[in-house]
Parts: structure tokens; C-alpha cells; sequence
């Protein structure tokens, strides 16, 4: 491309005297000179005998001085002076012709000239961002060199100004520029606005004639889906089997087959899980049923590798679940939850990945139905896999059997397993005492709901504490009683209200007491007097009850008849048996109600269990007194720990462990490195870094040997 300072030298040099005197030349001399309007005039008169030069020099004018630049005039001069070329130079004498050469008048020097002015227009054109100016340029500059670039400036200007929803646009972009760089986006947006209007009403036929009618859509798997999701929703038999008649080539076919069975099959039962492969033998996954039921009603144990790994095995042993996982749970209507990293999900008994193992969190199954978190959110799944009710709560938990409590913003409230809110977000804590009953608290006021969410007890009690016959209430100092059905077993009128103890409870008013009895609740007539600290000792055994009167410990029965307790010092528990301390300084001992010694007052400790039984502790060292007072186990364990439910006790000397019952029977020598219960039927224990499993019922072991 020439600068007009290139034009300004050349001129100066070579035809500063011949420019003056040539007709054809004048007009490059009067640019040169500045003399724009005389240069206009020249190019004009030349321009029927001289169309090329004229034309050239027009081009010069509008594209290279300021005062007249206006490139639109310049590019068309320069195409002008390139078509007239060929006519105008067999009329050029050959001086005119090499001083125009010079100038740049000749093919080569005009198609630069002219690539030149097309950048700047095209430079111009990015600032205006007009897509009118640009196809108006581009239907000019059909032979400008980057007229792709100026293409793919236009279709992206068009692209963001089509929008999302102007399908209209998007199809006539398409086939202005059908080799454009934004073809697929274009392709996406135009089959994605024509789906959104296909189905735009959401129903079944409009996502089955858009699969009809678009096999090969990227959007088809989705309207796929919707029609998945649609019969899914119905959670009904009668759909699925629909959904299977008509849509044998949905892609989520199998998904409707495995709904399918777990609903008919119902939860874990073994008859319909069998009826159904007999009803429908091509159901994908029947091999499957097929194989659960040979293991239904087998116990699967868990086992670790030597990697720390664990699967499952059965009872004789044999590994059924590959070690593979990092935690696994007990298996509960037929599946059990597992975990790999910081995941969870299900497997079957067959080691088969019944959910997968992405969630933050499942529980295990209840009633075919578990609850999970995912984005720390709360939601319920069922066995088939279908989230029933989304993750959308901060928590969930069952109540009542088959409802649950839900949770957002601190509040809590009772839903059903299909969704359904039965009480708004409205109790500071929902606590479920069983499957008919929960003790409820709203703005710190508590009382008790049923099932039914009808109130059984009114939430205006201070404590509500469930207790062997229904609940004991407090009301400003003051306790009551009901029964579980919301009858007042006792007015809320006492200041303490004693542990049941061979059918009687004892009632303090004040600094007086008196009992009643707990199966007709009568109230005895009489009130015991002058007894402060009565509450502490005054528990029934066997018609009488302890008391402390002007400290010391005596015995008074039902007709108030007193009877001087035995000397002590310290009284630490009441039961069928008494402990405490005998003299000043003095350790622990039995006594029977007599005042019988039962044992030596040799203990640094006396505490009772929730057995009943008594742990002992004789210089740093543990045993057992049962509640007769008698030894158990004898004080030389480092430790012992009620266990199972206190039906067992776990004994440690140094790091080894064993297992007694509550008899002092032994199950297991004190030789383990760790005992844990995996259930009812399976504890599993190491020893000298061996794994092992031992059956309690059947008193078999397994050892797994590792290499």
C-alpha cells in the first residue's frame, strides 16, 4: 500500500516540470501540492479519456488525505480503476506510463492499494459493531484477503444479537453463513429452541412425537427422560407396566423394569419377589432375583483384608463380597450401605451396586425406603432408586414408624413418605419416645403428639420425661404424671416424684411425703413428716422405705411403723441390698436390709450398673458384686465395661480382653487385642493382629488366615 508521502516524493522528483504541462499527470501534481480541489477538478476531466487514472487518482484523494478520507469512496475508486486498467493503458503514452507506474497505477500496486483500504474499513467496522455496515462491506470486499475474519466478526455480532429464544434469526444466520465457525453453537441453540417449542407444554405426546421426528437430536435422550420422569412420578404399577408396553426403546427402560419389580415385588418379600420373575421372565435383571432368593434369609458377616479392606462373608467363612470397601453396614431388607472414600451407596447380597456410591449420606433401608444427603441437604429415596422426596431439607429422621421428621431453619415439622407436610415448621425439637409417640417442644414449652399429631399431652410443661408408665411433667417446680394416652395418672401438684419401686412411687409436698400406688394410683392418706432430705433414700423395698430423721438412716413401713437401721457412716446405694461405708474413713461394703454384712469393707468404689450389679473398684483394680451383694468377678481387671445391651462384660488386664457374662461365666479368655459386635449373631475380635468372628449362639469360630 503508498503512503501519500510516498506519493508526495515521487511526484516531487520525477515530474515536478512534465506534471505542469500533462493533462493526465496535472492532478497528481495538484495533490502532491495539496491543492485538493484542483485535483478533484483534473481527475474529473481526464475521466472519460482516462477512466483508470482518474479513478486511481479519486482513490488517492478519499483514502490517503485527511481532508477528504472517506474509505467507502476510496474502495470504490480503486475497483473502478482496477476494471478500467486494461482499456485505459493502450491509451497512455509510454513516459505517461512510467510516471504512473511510479505512482503505483498498475495492477499489483492497485489490488495492494485496495487490500489496504479494505483493513481500514474493516478496522472502522469493529468499532461500529453494525451488522448492516459489515453485509454491506462484505458484499463489496468480495476479494478482500481476511474476509473470513470480517465474516466471523458478522456471525458473532448476529449470534449474540439473535439471543436465546429468536429461533427465526438463528435459521436465517445459518444459512447466510453456512461455513461459519459458529455453526455447531448455532446447530445447538436452533435444535435447542426447537425442542423448548416442541414440548413447550410438557406432555407425554409432545416429548414422544419429538423422538418420533428427531432420532438423531441431541435433545432426544432428554425428551427421553422427561417421559421417564413423568411415569416415575405416578410411582404406580399400572404406569410402569404401561411405560414398558410403550416405550420398549426409552433409554431408561431398564430403570422402569427395576421400579417396576420393587414395587410389585413390595419390600424384600420373598413370595412376590418370586411370583414377579415367574410373571415376567423377561425382566432384565431376574437372574439377579434369582440368585437373591437362594440367599434369602443367610447372614452375611463382614470381613477385613490385610489391607484393612472390608467385604462380607457367610457363617462357614467363605467370602460371598470381595474386601473392596472402607466401611460396610449390616444388611437390612436384603441391602446394605457401604462406603469407598468419603461416599456412600447400596449394595445387594450378591455384591451388586444397587445405589451407587455417591452420596454424602444413606441410612440404611426402612420399610423400602432410606433416607440420603447429598449437598448437605436431606432427601428420601426408595429402593428402586427414584428420589421420592429431593434433597431440599437441612434434616430428615423417621418418626412413627413410616413418617418423618423434617428440618430447615432450626424448625422442625412431620411429613409423609410421599411429600406431603402434615404440621408446618413449627416445633423447636420433635424426640419420637416410640412409633406412636414423640415429645415435642415449641418456644421452650414442651409436651407429647401422637401419630396422628393430635396432642396428647399439652405443650405447656416446662420437662416432659417418658417413664415406665407414660410421662412425668414439670410445670414451675411442680410434677405430674400421664399414662400414654394423655390421662393424668398424678396432678401436677408434687415437688418430686420418686423411681418406681415394687409398684410404688414415693411423693414429696413440701418437707412431707407420703407414696402411691402405681397400678390403681391411689394416693395413701397419710403423709410422712419432718423428713427434708426424705426423697434421697426413700425408695420401697419389700413394704418399707429408708429415710434419714435427725441423720440417721431408719426404716419406716406403710403404717408409719419405724424400725432403727444399723450403725453406718455413709449410705452410697439403696436397693435388695445396701451400700456403703461403716466407720469414719472407712471403705466400701454390702450389707443386706438386716444389717448382715455381705462382704468384706475393703472397696475404694461401689457404683451400680444399670444391670443392677455392682462395679467394684480395691486398689485400682475392678470386679463384679451382683445385686445380692455376692462376687461376680473378682477385683483384678484393669477395666471393665457393661456390654450388649449390659448382658455381658467386657474385661481388660494390660492390653488383652475377654468376656464374661453377668454370672461370671466366661465366653471368651482374656487374650484379645479388640472385641466389637457387629450384631446380635457375629462379634468380631483380633488377636495378635489375626481377624477373627465368633458366633455367641452357636459358639463357632472363623478364623481367616492371611499370608
Amino acid at each position: 500500500m503508498r503512503s501519500y508521502f510516498l506519493i508526495s516524493f515521487l511526484l516531487s522528483t520525477a515530474y515536478t516540470v512534465l506534471g505542469q504541462k500533462d493533462k493526465v499527470l496535472r492532478g497528481f501534481t495538484e495533490l502532491n501540492a495539496k491543492n485538493y480541489g484542483l485535483a478533484l477538478q483534473s481527475f474529473h476531466e481526464i475521466k472519460d479519456k482516462n477512466p483508470s487514472v482518474s479513478s486511481f487518482g479519486m482513490a488517492l484523494l478519499f483514502g490517503e488525505t485527511l481532508e477528504f478520507k472517506h474509505l467507502d469512496s476510496a474502495i470504490f475508486y480503486t475497483n473502478e480503476a482496477i476494471q478500467s486498467f486494461p482499456l485505459n493503458l493502450s491509451h497512455i503514452s509510454r513516459k505517461q506510463g512510467i510516471a504512473l507506474q511510479d505512482l503505483g497505477w498498475d495492477l499489483e500496486g492497485m489490488k495492494r492499494l485496495l487490500q489496504g483500504f479494505y483493513a481500514k474499513k474493516f478496522n472502522e467496522l469493529q468499532k461500529t459493531n453494525s451488522i448492516a455496515e459489515i453485509n454491506q462491506f462484505l458484499m463489496v470486499a468480495k476479494d478482500y484477503e481476511y474476509r473470513d475474519a470480517v465474516l466471523d466478526f458478522r456471525d458473532s455480532l448476529c449470534f449474540v444479537a439473535c439471543g436465546q429464544d429468536q429461533l427465526a434469526c438463528l435459521l436465517q444466520l445459518k444459512l447466510m453463513s453456512p461455513k461459519s465457525k459458529f455453526t455447531t453453537q448455532l446447530q445447538e441453540r436452533i435444535e435447542e429452541l426447537g425442542y423448548k417449542r416442541w414440548v413447550q407444554h410438557g406432555k407425554e405426546d409432545e416429548f414422544y412425537t419429538y423422538t418420533l421426528y428427531h432420532p438423531w437430536s441431541i435433545y432426544k435422550p432428554l425428551a427421553e427422560d422427561e417421559i421417564y420422569h413423568l411415569y416415575m412420578t405416578q410411582n404406580d404399577t399400572i404406569a410402569f407396566k404401561r411405560f414398558i408396553q410403550l416405550y420398549p426403546g426409552n433409554k431408561n427402560i431398564d430403570k422402569i423394569w427395576r421400579a417396576f419389580y420393587q414395587l410389585s415385588a413390595g419390600n424384600y418379600d420373598q413370595n412376590k419377589m418370586r411370583n414377579f420373575i415367574s410373571r415376567y421372565p423377561m425382566y432384565p435383571y431376574a437372574e439377579n432375583v434369582r440368585a437373591e432368593l437362594e440367599r434369602f434369609g443367610k447372614e452375611l458377616y463382614p470381613y477385613a483384608s490385610a489391607d484393612g479392606l472390608l467385604g462380607y462373608m457367610d457363617e462357614q467363612g467363605l467370602v460371598v463380597i470381595p474386601a473392596v470397601y472402607d466401611w460396610v453396614g449390616d444388611f437390612k431388607e436384603g441391602l446394605a450401605v457401604v462406603m469407598k472414600g468419603a461416599s456412600y451407596g447400596v449394595i445387594n447380597k450378591q455384591g451388586q451396586l444397587h445405589l451407587p456410591i455417591a452420596f454424602e449420606f444413606i441410612s440404611d433401608f426402612h420399610n423400602g425406603y432410606a433416607i440420603f444427603s447429598q449437598n448437605s441437604m436431606f432427601g428420601l429415596v426408595n429402593r428402586a432408586g427414584i428420589e421420592v422426596i429431593i434433597n431440599q431439607f437441612n434434616d430428615l429422621e423417621w418418626a412413627f414408624g413410616d413418617l418423618l421428621i423434617y428440618e430447615n431453619d432450626g424448625l422442625k415439622g412431620v411429613m409423609n413418605i410421599q411429600g406431603e407436610f402434615l404440621s408446618p415448621l413449627m416445633f423447636n425439637e420433635v424426640n419420637p419416645v416410640n412409633e406412636m409417640l414423640a415429645v415435642v417442644t415449641i418456644d421452650g414449652l414442651s409436651g407429647v403428639i401422637n401419630s396422628s399429631l393430635i396432642k396428647v399431652i399439652p405443650i405447656a410443661y416446662e420437662q416432659v420425661i417418658q417413664n415406665e408408665h407414660g410421662f412425668l411433667v414439670v410445670k414451675e417446680g411442680q410434677r405430674g404424671m400421664f399414662d400414654p394416652f394423655g390421662k393424668a395418672l398424678l396432678p401436677v401438684e408434687f415437688n418430686e416424684i420418686g423411681e418406681l419401686s415394687q409398684g410404688f412411687r414415693v411423693l414429696r409436698k413440701g418437707n412431707v411425703f407420703s407414696h402411691v400406688n402405681c397400678t390403681t394410683w391411689r394416693i395413701a392418706d397419710y403423709w410422712y413428716t419432718n423428713f427434708p432430705d426424705a426423697m434421697r433414700w426413700a425408695k420401697m423395698i419389700n413394704g418399707q422405705f429408708l429415710i434419714l430423721k435427725n441423720k440417721k438412716y431408719v426404716f419406716v413401713d406403710t403404717l408409719q411403723r419405724f424400725t432403727k437401721l444399723f450403725s453406718m457412716n455413709q449410705l452410697n446405694t439403696v436397693a435388695e441390698v445396701l451400700s456403703g461405708i461403716k466407720e469414719k474413713n472407712g471403705s466400701f461394703g454390702f450389707w443386706d436390709r438386716s444389717g448382715k454384712e455381705l462382704s468384706p469393707f475393703q472397696f475404694d468404689y461401689v457404683e451400680p450398673l444399670k444391670n443392677g450389679q455392682y462395679l467394684v473398684t480395691l486398689n485400682g483394680q475392678h470386679g463384679i458384686y451382683s445385686n445380692a451383694g455376692q462376687p461376680v468377678l473378682p477385683c483384678i481387671y484393669d477395666d471393665i465395661i457393661a456390654w450388649n445391651e449390659n448382658n455381658y462384660y467386657v474385661v481388660q488386664k494390660g492390653s488383652k480382653k475377654g468376656i464374661f457374662t453377668m454370672d461370671g461365666k466366661e465366653i471368651l479368655p482374656l487374650e484379645f487385642d479388640w472385641i466389637k459386635k457387629y450384631n446380635e449373631q457375629c462379634w468380631m475380635l483380633k488377636k495378635d493382629g489375626e481377624l477373627m468372628y465368633f458366633f455367641p449362639t452357636s459358639a463357632k469360630w472363623i478364623t481367616l488366615t492371611r499370608n
